[in-house]
Order: C-alpha cells, then structure tokens, then sequence
C-alpha cells in the first residue's frame, strides 16, 4: 500500500508544483502552456487513486466520503478537459481550429487549481485512514525564491507590441498577427510549428521543475501505469 500511496501523492505534488509555476507566468499564453501537465498527472491520479481507495476499503476503512469526491472529479475531468490531455499535453494532435481554441481556453489557473485542490483534498482523506499512506506535502521546492527568479528571468515580461506567429495557436495570443489555414498541408505546418515552440520556447522552466522536484524524484518506471 505505501507504494502505490506514494505515487498518488506524487501525482498531487507535480499538481501543486505545475500550480506554482503557472502562477508565475507573465501573460495567459504562458500561463496556460506551463499548466497543461496538470492534465497528465490529473489523468494518472484518477487512474492509481481508485486503486489506492479500493486497498483501504479492503482493510475495513471507510472510504465513502474518498468515492464520493473521486465520482465528482472523474465526472468533472471527463470529455473537454480528458480531450487536453490526449490531444494537447500527452500528444499534440490536430484539431479542427475551433475546437483548438475552446480547448485551449479551458486550460486556466481556475480550472487547474481546482483540479489541483480536489485531488490534494482526495490524497488527504486517504492519508488520514492509514499510516501507510505518507501524510501530504509539497516537494520542498514550492515557493523557493531562487527557482522562481529562474523562471520568471527564463519567461520575462509578457511581449509587446505587434507578433507574428505561424503555429495553430497563435490566433488565441493578444497583438498577434496570424493566418487561418486553408488546406491540411497548412494545418499540419503550423502544427508542426506549435509543437517545435513549444517544445524549445522556455528551457528555464524544465530546468525549474528538474529542481523542485529533485528531492522527491522517482524513476519513471516506478509511476508506470498498469497495461
């Protein structure tokens, strides 16, 4: 049981962690393209915590008010926001343009933060029914100064004036320049484009999560999900 708890509470951790580095982006793009992984740690929390609750539940501990709120969250995660994690967090996958934005706009810091506060809710319960579930607390990290001047040095200031963009999101940026595609050639460029930016754009801040969460790494394959 301690090691299948750990992993859930790994999963709310790099939640809260994502948390914080959102909140210390300059604009909403930014914003919204550091709190994507919140989607993907969300999605492998709702995948081991039920596991975890079903441990519990085996022992005799009661876990009706775990069920209840694990029911509302796989409800509340389920259709738009499980479409971002498989089409715009675990892979980047086309859209038609208008489902891209609506998607797009449904990653915020109210949506992730409520998310985030549920399933860190969720964790506690559990830990409070069994000592071999370790009680919550957030990778030391969180709320370093020194990692947060990394990344706010790495994002700077929001951009000003006039951008030009060619990648499939930048129609959702402020002041930005962009054109609609017309055929999938043009499609498949600009998301060739979105990925290459977003994968190269801010370096700083893989490097600022490598550090938060260095004292609670755990091999990959230990937080692997069953077939």
């Amino acid at each position: 049981m301690k090691e299948l708890a750990e992993k859930v509470r790994f999963c709310v951790q790099s939640m809260c962690g994502v948390r914080w580095l959102t909140s210390l982006m300059p604009d909403d793009y930014s914003k919204r393209l550091v709190a994507r992984p919140t989607f993907l740690y969300l999605d492998a929390f709702l995948q081991l915590a039920p596991r975890l609750k079903n441990e519990l539940k085996g022992i005799k501990k009661d876990v009706l008010d775990v069920h209840e709120c694990l029911r509302k969250l796989e409800s509340d995660y389920e259709g738009n926001y499980s479409r971002i994690r498989d089409k715009l967090t675990a892979h980047r996958q086309e859209l038609p343009l208008a489902d891209l934005i609506e998607a797009w706009n449904e990653v915020d810091l109210v949506s992730t933060t409520i998310f985030t506060e549920d399933a860190e809710t969720i964790y506690r319960l559990m830990a409070d029914l069994h000592p071999d579930v370790p009680a919550y607390t957030e990778f030391k990290g969180v709320n370093d100064p020194a990692i947060a001047r990394i990344v706010r040095t790495e994002f700077g200031d929001a951009p000003q004036g006039l951008q030009v963009g060619t990648d499939n999101l930048a129609i959702t940026r402020p002041q930005t320049v962009t054109f609609i595609p017309t055929c999938d050639f043009q499609r498949q460029v600009m998301q060739v484009v979105a990925a290459h930016r977003e994968g190269t754009a801010h370096p700083g801040c893989s490097e600022s999560y490598r550090q938060l969460t260095a004292s609670k790494r755990q091999p990959i394959q230990q937080l692997a999900l069953p077939p």
